[in-house]
């Protein structure tokens, strides 16, 4: 009987090591490919094209590439997408490199485009791919046919290099555009050496921008990392435009315009490097822009509130270094306004300008003139017919340490809305020219900072704008006193939160347990078989040694059939 029994464990383990490896590593180990495109005729398909035509919702079509990632196998032609290539509800539609794949322009194309979507398509996931070699967009999600009611939506691009991209440099060629985009996430993206970067447009909304870099953008007006515009009305009147972005962990430096320039409301920028662009770090063209741990050095200006319409911004725990205003208020009839809390202004001209009838709130910053013999760190200056006017008040480090700062400019005098608590000294940092904006041991900002502040808000600047962040730019712990600027001197990492440990089965093999070691048990086993036990796979794990493998099978089927 036990030897009978034995053979029947012996036969399931063979059984379920064949069935569950070879439908799920598959090739090259993508364990969920469902199509294959292989230009040299080892797939499903040969081309891409095909592949995306011949597939079905919750597919993942992969594209065979090689194993050098300095030599990708070459795909060339464009692509096109349309509402018929889109994923649905839970079953979303990926495209996505096996290997290392290039996907360039062909001798015949007859779209400059890399990806043309000609209706909105939803559901969609692009992964893993090298763009270049196109005259224009890497994508193109601004198709006539597509509408402000009937948009793209739930579209992810994922671990991408696109570069070398609009080789003319037509006005306006960007590296992508998503006009009238919703629910979009953009991680782990490079682009560089393209005419401009990315620009999302129209009615688009809850976009995520996530451990990204845009960098060396070459066209001198519109050479911007990433940009956001296309504002308007639609077929009634009804005022659309780009709202609710969240940039996070994303760099973007050596553009020939902006790092970042958006027209649009509710942009939050945490954890982010802007610099030596051309132009501007961060271009505030709309409300409720909010800059948070963020560093801002080496351009022409830092922050500019630039007014294209009325506009704010709350700049909280950042380090802003400029050769001219690392803060500066543009000349037009529209509203600006910010707040500022537990952040650096320096220069060797101005820190700040603000022209007449705008508004500057905060507390507990720090402003200084780098220059040898600077003491000048604002001007106040008027408005005079639509441009910037004669100085109506220069003020000097001095100022600021006596609070004379706090009584003269447009400030509501309302609690704790003054910024009598900031200075106007040198921040000591490690080695400013150098750009290392970390803070020495002898630095006025240690400790300098507040962990709260009581802003009641504004029309254009809500009270909820204000977000004092608990660790710093690069992720280690503020203390309850924070430091002033990006970064906590002296901060320990945030820790790493374990996960419980899943409860072992209470009957020995019986992984999901239903009371019984069965089929199902080996089912769980084969599904992650080879695999380490973390996430969905870690019950499979039955002998708890931290790896899927053939000792779990044989303690599943070696008990296959108790219980019940």
């Amino acid at each position: 009987m036990f030897k009978k029994k034995i053979v029947s464990c012996l036969f399931l383990i063979t059984i379920s090591i064949l069935i569950f490896t070879s439908v799920q590593v598959g090739v090259k180990g993508q364990s969920d490919c469902t199509v294959i495109v292989d230009s040299s005729g080892g797939g499903d398909y040969l081309s891409i094209q095909e592949g995306l035509d011949m597939s079905a919702p919750g597919d993942t079509i992969c594209v065979r590439g090689s194993t050098d990632a300095g030599n990708p196998r070459v795909y060339n032609g464009y692509l096109r997408l349309n509402q018929s290539h889109s994923g649905t509800v839970g079953n979303i539609k990926t495209l996505k490199a096996d290997g290392s794949v290039s996907i360039q322009k062909g001798a015949s194309d007859s779209r400059c485009h890399a990806f043309v979507i000609n209706t909105s398509i939803s559901y969609f996931t692009i992964d893993g791919f090298e763009i270049t070699n196109f005259d224009c967009f890497a994508f193109q999600f601004d198709n006539d046919e597509q509408s402000i009611d009937n948009p793209s939506q739930y579209i992810t691009l994922r671990n991408l290099k696109i570069h070398d991209l609009g080789a003319n440099e037509p006005e306006g060629s960007f590296t992508g555009t998503l006009l009238n985009c919703q629910h979009v996430l953009i991680e782990n993206v490079e682009l560089y050496r393209n005419a401009s970067g990315i620009n999302i447009g129209g009615n688009s909304f809850d976009v995520v921008i996530r451990n990204s870099s845009s960098h060396d953008m070459r066209h001198q007006l519109d050479g911007d990392g990433f940009n956001a515009s296309n504002w308007g009305e639609d077929e009634v009147g009804t005022d659309y435009h780009p709202h609710n972005i969240t940039i996070e962990d994303t760099n973007v430096y050596n553009n020939g315009e902006d790092g970042f320039d958006f027209k649009a409301d509710d942009v939050t920028y945490r954890r982010c490097r802007s610099y030596n662009n051309r132009a501007r770090g961060i271009a505030v063209k709309g409300l409720r822009q909010k800059i948070v741990n963020s560093l801002i050095y080496g351009n022409e200006k830092s922050v500019s509130i630039s007014g294209w319409r009325d506009s704010s911004a709350a700049i909280i725990n950042s380090t802003l270094i400029s050769d001219y205003a690392t803060l500066s208020y543009s000349a037009y009839p529209f509203v600006m306004e910010a707040v500022v809390i537990n952040s650096i202004f320096v220069s060797p001209d101005r820190t700040v300008q603000i022209l007449e009838g705008h508004k500057l709130f905060g507390n507990n910053n720090i402003y200084y003139n780098s220059s040898n013999d600077g003491t000048v760190v604002a001007y106040y200056r008027e408005l005079d017919n639509g441009g910037i006017g004669d100085v109506i008040e220069t003020f000097y480090m001095n100022d600021i340490n006596s609070g004379h700062w706090s009584s003269q400019l447009d400030y509501y005098d309302v609690g704790d809305e003054t910024d009598s608590s900031s200075q106007g000294i040198n921040p000591a940092f490690v080695d400013l020219e150098g750009y290392n904006l970390q803070l020495r041991s002898d630095s006025t900002a240690i400790d300098a900072g507040i962990p709260d502040y009581n802003f009641t808000g504004t029309n254009y600047l809500p009270a909820s704008i204000i977000e004092i962040p608990t660790t710093d730019i690069d992720g280690n712990l503020r203390d309850s006193n924070p430091d002033i600027g990006a970064y906590e001197y002296g901060g320990s990492p945030e820790p790493t939160i374990i996960p419980t440990p899943t409860l072992a089965p209470s009957l020995n093999g019986d992984l999901n347990n239903d009371g019984t070691v069965n089929i199902f048990d080996l089912v769980i086993v084969g599904s992650c078989f080879g695999q380490d036990a973390v996430g969905d796979c870690a019950r499979a794990d039955a002998n708890g040694n931290g790896v899927v493998d053939i000792f779990d099978l044989v303690l599943v089927g070696g008990n296959f059939g108790e219980g019940g």
